[in-house]
């Protein structure tokens, strides 16, 4: 069973306009069947497996690849723009790296991890409310099912942090768009959004809106609160 389910997930990655609709073999909007949160949970657990993919990178990047990771014209670039904040923090992240405060590179790893378990519940949390205000499936389970799938190449993608450059950003960029199509392909088979008036497609409309809108924001925190304060104690 356990392998099945995850042979499917496997299929939605690689074709998710067609086998979205292999997951499920109903359609229920109001009621949540106790058996589906037993059938999903391999699905749950791949969550703290993809998360170590981008805590890894950057524990990796901060130690064995620190040259590709903090290339020199991030610092040439914050003196060009005479971003004194900006500058004094990177100056004082190079510090950490040059010296390998390992203790707080493995806490800054660990701040990653917790953040990305979090990243597929903040996104499933909004799928959850969306679906339902757009006449689909009200379960949660559901909704998180979509969120751990949908951010799998998101999370693969994040491998290309541990250089820093324009290449990467863009690489994430499109697995970020991809995470959003596998999303709006389980809107009418799996999630049960009423194929009509173009719902689907106003669904993931407003879930790209919000979802890159409090996750720049989450992000920031991260980085500017957190992060931010382990590198300054």
């Amino acid at each position: 069973m356990k392998n099945n389910i995850l042979e499917k997930v496997f299929k939605i990655l690689i074709n998710p306009k067609k086998e979205w609709q292999n997951l499920t073999s109903y359609c229920e909007r109001e009621l949540v069947k106790l058996e589906e949160i037993e059938k999903y949970k391999p699905i749950y657990f791949l969550i703290p497996i993809f998360a170590l993919i981008p805590a890894i990178t950057h524990f990796l990047g901060m130690t064995v690849f620190k040259d590709l990771y903090f290339p020199e014209d991030m610092l040439k670039f914050a003196k060009n723009e005479n971003n004194q904040q900006l500058i004094l923090y990177l100056e004082r992240f190079k510090e950490i790296l040059d010296n390998k405060e390992i203790g707080k590179i493995l806490t800054i790893s660990v701040v990653y991890y917790i953040s990305e378990i979090l990243r597929p519940f903040i996104y499933a949390v909004l799928t959850f409310f969306l679906t339902s205000a757009f006449g689909g499936a009200k379960n949660p389970y559901r909704a998180l099912v979509v969120a751990v799938i949908s951010l799998i190449p998101f999370w693969i993608a994040s491998i290309t942090l541990i250089y820093n450059s324009p290449l990467s950003m863009v690489i994430i960029f499109i697995a970020t768009f991809y995470t959003l199509y596998i999303t709006y392909n389980s809107a009418d088979s799996f999630l049960c959004i009423p194929n009509d008036n173009q719902k689907p497609f106003q669904f993931i409309i407003v879930l790209a809106i919000l979802f890159l809108i409090i996750n720049s924001i989450f992000g920031m925190i991260i980085q500017n609160v957190v992060i931010f304060r382990i590198i300054y104690s």
